[in-house]
């Protein structure tokens, strides 16, 4: 809704599995990769 990425890197930050296997950067990473390959 409001087009911020920072917005979806903390929701994927807060996901116990997420946080649990991967690093900030892998996670900032990983949710780049994802909004590239779905676009808007």
């Amino acid at each position: 809704m409001t087009k911020k990425k920072e917005h979806i890197y903390h929701a994927a930050m807060l996901d116990p599995h997420t946080s649990a296997e991967l690093s900030i950067d892998d996670i900032v990473s990983l949710c780049d990769d994802l909004i590239e390959a779905h676009g808007d």
